[in-house]
Parts: structure tokens; sequence; C-alpha cells
């Protein structure tokens, strides 16, 4: 399963999914940070990951 973690998370999330041999990568990994929610939306379908997000 891949995973992509939004920037309003500690980016320690993703180690911890990388430490149990999951693809995780973040927001900031890619550059993203500021983008739309909606056009990193799309670029987790594209890449077939499943975001992981907090809403406050």
């Amino acid at each position: 399963m891949k995973f992509k973690i939004d920037e309003n998370l500690p980016v320690e999330i993703s180690e911890m999914l990388i430490d149990a041999d999951y693809n995780s990568k973040t927001v900031n990994d890619q550059k993203l940070q500021g983008s739309k929610d909606s056009a990193i939306i799309e670029i987790c379908k594209s890449e077939q990951r499943v975001l992981i997000t907090c809403r406050s």
C-alpha cells in the first residue's frame, strides 16, 4: 500500500510507515507545499496513494 502524508502532519508518520515496509512520501518530499487539496488528491489518484491528513 502507498501513502502520501499531508503537510499538516509530522514527517515522522511517513518515517514510521517506511520503517514498517510501506511506500510513503510526504507532500514536502514532492515540493507540493501550499498546493490546493484538489491538486494533491489528483496526484494521489495518479500515484495510487492513500492521502493521510488532519482536519482542524
